[in-house]
């Protein structure tokens, strides 16, 4: 449909395995786009070590752009209509989350979006190895993530009207609230249970449908942490817990 300039490029993932990347480029935009094209190799890799190896790993994966803005994470090629590496990371994220595992309907659409920005914020620490970029990244994100859809910090992640398109897609609450549940939650379980629990929770529901009680009984079972009071808040509760700290002394 269009002619695009082709680019071909390679994820190894073992001594004799690897799998092709295809990249359709706009071919005025060759030079413009190859440096960040360059680095998806290095994001599957970081993504499949977190994640579980990439899903489609028998196919392919790769780019196509396109004139809208944003992009769509169509399975093993997604539509981009730039090549910021905060895109570039959020659509491969969504081919585990979002194509491999789908939320089961719009209510739950964080189990897309949610995660897949965190997915963007995770590259960067990826990258730098580094937390500090972790964390410079969801500081990005904090306040955005405290306001509702009418800026009033009213709504709750977990899509009650589903009617309106708006509201499924909230920037603020879907997508960056999303990020900071995960974000949270990795602290409060730690590295170890939080990306096991994903992983798990992947291979529980791979090409299938979930809903929220879904991940969280999978981290649940991972980390043998009861998380309801975490989700209830978080998730169906509206803007964000205030927690108060007191003190006692007790002579021994």
């Amino acid at each position: 449909v269009y002619p695009y300039q082709v680019l071909y490029d390679w994820f190894v993932y073992g001594d004799n395995d690897s799998m092709r990347l295809e990249y359709y480029i706009y071919p005025d935009h060759y030079e413009f786009v190859y440096e960040n094209y360059n680095l998806t190799k290095d994001m599957i890799t970081g993504f499949s070590e977190r994640f579980g190896l990439y899903p489609f790993i028998s196919e392919k994966y790769g780019h196509a752009q396109f004139v809208w803005g944003g992009g769509m994470e169509h399975q093993t090629i997604s539509s981009l209509g730039s090549n910021s590496q905060y895109l570039i990371a959020h659509e491969l994220a969504h081919q585990w989350w979002g194509d491999m595992v789908t939320c089961a309907n719009f209510h739950h659409i964080w189990l897309n979006e949610g995660f897949a920005t965190y997915g963007q914020a995770m590259w960067f620490e990826i990258r730098d190895s580094s937390m500090a970029a972790l964390h410079e990244e969801m500081a990005k994100k904090a306040n955005f993530a405290k306001l509702g859809s009418d800026g009033s910090g009213n709504g709750t992640i977990y899509v009650e009207d589903t009617t309106n398109v708006g509201n499924i897609f909230n920037g603020n609450l879907v997508y960056k609230k999303g990020a900071w549940v995960m974000h949270m939650l990795r602290h409060i379980v730690g590295d170890s249970a939080f990306f096991t629990g994903l992983q798990y929770y992947g291979e529980q529901f791979r090409f299938k449908t979930a809903v929220t009680e879904d991940f969280q009984a999978a981290m649940e079972y991972v980390s043998g942490r009861n998380l309801s009071a975490y989700f209830e808040r978080w998730i169906y509760g509206s803007n964000f817990p205030v927690y108060q700290l007191s003190t006692s002394y007790v002579e021994l």
